[in-house]
């Protein structure tokens, strides 16, 4: 029997009146504002075991599986027989490279034979696998993803073991964290989509020819038999899960870190338009395409670790007829519905708790709806805590489960799956996917595609069984069905199957069909509808014609249009710009028809067309006379900044660039974004001479803004003679609070062997000589520019260690100019003799002053502090690692020694644990009002790098809401012992210097350098070119000697604000 794909199970629809109540209505067509309605009437408790959920009150909540049948289950999905096929985890181990040699992870199905909606049986589906993070079922067949593969398991015999493996796809990096690979899910038009996360370069044949080669993180796909895969969108975010596919052809996923955190910000839901570059900003995403500002999600979420994602089918009663969405948040502990109406080509999204409990070890990764309309919510349990401090709980007390929710009065279970059967209605999930893989494989006889094709096209049928008719014919991809689709594109339809026909025509549309799919989408470039404009011009992206340009610039808005469009609907911009560069890169000598535009051009079409050409992969379509006239046309009289994007890319145009450069150094007012695009050009033309030379002689009459800006253009670099000679010239002259500001900058570029270097030291001795002990902040911050190295005068030596002595705590300023300074014997010896009354940023400084001591007769000094390092309290906030790393060039001997006092500091884990719940025990009730004071007072200085609403610094996590994803037990470790557990996003870098100094710290990669945050108080700047060696450190740069700081009535006080912060 032939299958029906489109038909709306009876039994459904009559919930469709029962939730009324909860409908969220706006119109079709053009977009509209906040969808309405979308409280609950009233919610509910259900306790099962010890955990209390809330939900809403038509729903009943019911424990699907556990113990024995299930063990910290991971992800599903249903297979051909509608049985629920499960990834189950086997525990996890660091590092997670040799863990995954253990082969420990499984696949499991379950089964549940009286159809009561309680899984009653298990069938072992593979084991000794890595670890594996998602499932695709696929017939006989299934996709497992096992980074750093997504591996493609069969059962031939139908025994229902998958006795056959092979490798579908090599992601080739596995890091840390283990998030370089989620998924597989089936996209509508019957591609594979998966996610790619972390930072490990990988190297990927493209469709279309070419490759990719970078470290971002992506989402893919690939045709299902294999071959090149294509990118769909990018970004510097550290961990994308899930993808869910709207009838219209949109993608969304969910992930972690698309903001650095801060002001409540950090994960969330992302709109994957094609091309799209998506945050945090990240060295990664250097490598990548840019339109413009990096996408930010439609959905925010915080710090919730959202995980799965799914789209509920238009006739389940919580999404009636509109696009819904719902997710997995592991970090709160909740399943959150999303409901997306259309906003300016982009969307607006409400989101409400469906699902939710305080119980900590509640972490829900996935969530699927089942062929009854229940859904299905896997708790994965505690098991996972690579780079993960929510998940501190004993794993052996949280197995995790899975859970039903479904409609308290709905139709029992097992009535509603014989009344399916009977029906033939086959809109299961498990029905749907055999469909969709029958297409696939073109398999489909005649007869159903001329059925879909009438499904499709019947003006009388509602809206969504003729957009799923459509991604049907797309599945099969047929000449035959692609007519079928252009038909309906060429037709009087709604909006929103024009989008649907759009998307699928741009994946499948060949030869003859695909000149008149890319005509009909220069065509609807002029739509009412923005959310039509823009899939046409992604459909024109991944078409690209030679004659597309011109369309894309005719449809262009106004300059003051387009600039305003940038900032409030990101999507249709990035979509405008982005299917400029397809069609410029597309072939050789496709941008001579752009060139043209920016000639005679309206204002913004030649912005449009410098802004295509700035971000297109060729770097020598332009010519720089052409690109001056356009960008000063443009900008009447002053260049647009589309113009600096160029400048960036090209370093050798000296003669119309420097004569800009020139005009606008001289300026004495800018605003911070003249500012900040001066500054890029700058730091892209450093190595050129001539720019090297016409700066120099512009810092004679230059305002301190150009001065500056040169300086950051060598931010880890040598700073070139004419330069160093200009500033020397230039600094004696300042005041003083001029004098900090330049000094400040220098702090980050090389002077060794410069005549600046002089200069700076003398000024700094002149300024020392009023006699008094502590040191003013200019003086401290023209030491912090000196070349590593001793002083050449012993007074002045003596003035810096007197100045250092007398601090109640060292700032910033001393700190980096000790940092600069090799100290004599004299000096360290006095040094040690205050080892006992010296904070913890002191002693570190002394260590690592310690460890600049090359000569020989020095080492005695050096056994002298190791020697002493036990016997101090405050020595318990040192890591071990630091102390090793500290004299890893010392002699042997004191190497040795230094190994051996690291691990008296080495605290076992064991131990650790011990220690943590006797203190809890001990420690007296809590304040928060008082704990506030704590966390902004200067003793545990929590504020200099975290944040708690708006006080606070965004150094280390946000801790806003921290209480509601962490237990008091792992609040505690993380302030006493914070290198136990490492948040992902924080995992500081250890750098190896060409100079034998280790340099350990939260790192941020620029223009060939890195800045390195060594401690709240002190940054470090390394280029490229003297790291030696980087890797991951497990050496948090919060320090661990707060028990020493604090009193227990302190620390019991700043725990009860972080654990009330929710």
């Amino acid at each position: 029997m032939a299958r029906n794909f489109t038909q709306i199970p009876r039994v459904l629809a009559s919930w469709l009146l029962f939730f009324a109540g909860f409908s969220v209505v706006y119109a079709a067509g053009e977009e509209q504002g906040e969808p309405k309605g979308n409280a609950w009437r009233s919610t509910t408790v259900t306790q099962i075991g010890a955990a209390k959920f809330t939900h809403p009150s038509d729903f009943k909540l019911e424990l699907a599986a556990d113990e024995p049948l299930v063990h910290w289950p991971v992800v599903a999905d249903f297979d051909a027989d509608g049985h629920l096929v499960v990834v189950e985890s086997g525990g996890v181990g660091w590092p997670i490279q040799e863990h995954n040699k253990l082969l420990v992870h499984r696949v499991v199905r379950l089964i549940d034979k009286n159809h009561d909606g309680k899984f009653d049986t298990r069938q072992l589906v593979a084991d000794k696998l890595p670890l594996s993070e998602g499932v695709l079922c696929l017939g006989k067949s299934m996709l497992v993803a096992a980074p750093p593969s997504i591996l493609k398991l069969t059962d031939h015999d139908g025994d229902g073991f998958c006795e056959d493996r092979e490798v579908w796809f090599d992601g080739q990096t596995v890091t840390n964290c283990a998030n370089d690979l989620h998924g597989p899910y089936l996209g509508l038009d019957g591609w594979i989509y998966w996610c790619k996360g972390a930072f490990g370069k990988q190297a990927h044949d493209l469709v279309g020819g070419g490759t990719l080669s970078d470290a971002a993180a992506h989402l893919y796909r690939r045709r299902l038999e294999g071959g090149p895969i294509e990118v769909v969108a990018s970004g510097g975010m550290d961990n994308p899960v899930e993808i869910a596919f709207s009838l219209e052809g949109d993608k969304f996923f969910t992930s972690t870190f698309l903001h650095h955190p801060g002001g409540g910000l950090r994960d969330g839901i992302g709109h994957a338009i094609f091309g799209g570059v998506f945050g945090k900003d990240h060295h990664v995403v250097d490598e990548l395409v840019r339109t413009g500002p990096l996408l930010k999600p439609t959905v925010e979420l915080g710090p919730a670790a959202p995980s799965g994602l799914m789209r509920l089918t238009p006739e389940h009663p919580l999404a009636d007829r509109k696009l819904t969405l719902v997710s997995a948040l592991f970090n709160t502990h909740k399943v959150a519905l999303h409901r997306l109406a259309p906003e300016k080509a982009g969307f607006l999204a409400t989101t409400q708790s469906l699902l939710e409990t305080e119980r900590i070890d509640f972490h829900p990764t996935d969530v699927l709806e089942d062929g009854d309309g229940s859904l299905l919510v896997i708790d994965t349990g505690g098991w996972y805590d690579l780079c993960c401090p929510t998940s501190r709980v004993d794993q052996d007390a949280a197995p995790g489960g899975i859970y039903r929710l479904s409609l308290a009065s709905g139709v029992p279970r097992q009535e509603l799956s014989e009344q399916r059967i009977k029906s033939g209605d086959q809109l299961s999930p498990w029905d749907r996917r055999a469909a969709a893989l029958t297409l696939i494989r073109s398999e489909a006889e005649d007869e159903e595609l001329a059925r879909i094709e009438r499904t499709a096209s019947s003006e009388s049928l509602e809206l969504h069984r003729r957009q799923e008719a459509v991604w049907d014919l797309c599945k099969d991809g047929s000449t035959a069905t692609q007519r079928a689709i252009l038909s309906i594109l060429e037709g009087e339809s709604p909006p929103e199957l024009k989008q649907t026909c759009l998307a699928a025509l741009a994946m499948v549309a060949k030869g003859a069909e695909r000149e008149r799919a890319v005509a009909f989408a220069r065509e609807l470039l002029v739509h009412r509808s923005s959310s039509v404009r823009r899939h046409a011009l992604e459909t024109l992206a991944r078409l690209p014609d030679p004659s597309s340009g011109d369309a894309i610039l005719t449809s262009a808005p106004t300059l003051d249009d387009l600039r305003k469009l940038e900032r409030t609907s990101p999507a249709l911009h990035h979509a405008l710009v982005f299917a400029l560069v397809a069609q410029i890169d597309a072939a050789e000598n496709s941008h001579a028809g752009i060139l043209r535009w920016l000639g005679h051009g309206t204002p913004g079409q030649q912005v449009l067309a410098l802004r295509a050409l700035a971000a297109c992969r060729s770097n020598d379509v332009l010519e720089e006379s052409l690109a001056l006239s356009a960008a000063l046309k443009a900008g009447a009289g002053q260049p647009v900044p589309e113009y600096f994007d160029i400048l960036v890319r090209r370093p050798g145009w000296n003669e119309t660039g420097l004569k800009v450069l020139t005009d606008l150094g001289v300026t004495s007012t800018w605003s911070d974004e003249r500012a900040a695009q001066f500054e890029r050009v700058l730091g892209a033309w450093r190595d050129d001479s001539a720019f090297q030379t016409l700066a120099a002689n512009l810092l004679k009459e230059s305002p301190e803004t150009f001065a500056i800006a040169v300086i950051k253009a060598y931010r880890g670099f040598q700073l070139p003679a004419p330069i160093a000679a200009g500033l020397s010239t230039l600094m004696p002259n300042l005041a003083d609070e001029q004098v900090s500001r330049l000094a400040s900058e220098l702090a980050q570029v090389r002077i060794a062997g410069s005549s600046l270097a002089n200069v700076l030291y003398n000024m700094a001795a002149e300024r020392m000589k009023d006699g008094s002990n502590a040191l003013d902040t200019p003086t401290l911050k023209l030491l912090a520019c000196l070349p590593p190295g001793p002083l050449r005068s012993s007074a002045v030596e003596q003035r810096v260690v007197d100045h250092f002595v007398s601090l109640s705590d060292i700032d910033e300023p001393t700190l980096a100019a000790v940092g600069r300074i090799q100290f004599s014997d004299a000096a360290m010896r006095q040094l040690l003799m205050m080892l006992q009354q010296f904070t913890p940023a002191q002693l570190r400084a002394v260590i690592e002053a310690s460890g600049r001591q090359s000569k020989a007769e020095s080492s005695q000094l050096q056994r002298q502090l190791l020697e002493e390092l036990p016997k101090l309290t405050v020595a318990t906030s040192l890591a071990p690692e630091f102390v090793k790393d500290t004299f890893r060039s010392a002699q042997a001997p004191i190497k040795s020694l230094a190994a051996s006092i690291a691990a008296q500091l080495q605290r076992p884990t064991q131990a650790t644990a011990v220690e943590l719940a006797k203190i809890l025990a001990s420690l007296p009730e809590g304040d928060s009002a008082r704990g506030l004071e704590v966390f902004r007072g200067s003793s545990a200085s929590c504020s200099a790098c975290h944040q708690m609403g708006y006080i606070g610094q965004k150094i280390g996590p946000e801790l806003t809401r921290i209480g509601g994803s962490r237990t008091p037990e792992a609040l505690l470790e993380a302030i006493l012992f914070p290198s136990a557990r490492i948040e992902q996003s924080f995992q500081p870098t250890k750098f190896l210097t060409e100079s034998g100094e280790v340099v350990v710290g939260l790192a941020k990669k620029s223009s060939g350098s890195y800045e390195v945050q060594v401690s709240d108080k002190q940054k470090r700047l390394l280029a490229t070119d003297e790291i030696v060696d980087m890797q991951p450190s497990e050496l948090s740069i919060m320090p661990a000697g707060i028990r020493q700081v604090l009193s227990d009535q302190q620390l019991a006080d700043v725990l009860q604000l972080l654990v009330e912060a929710k």
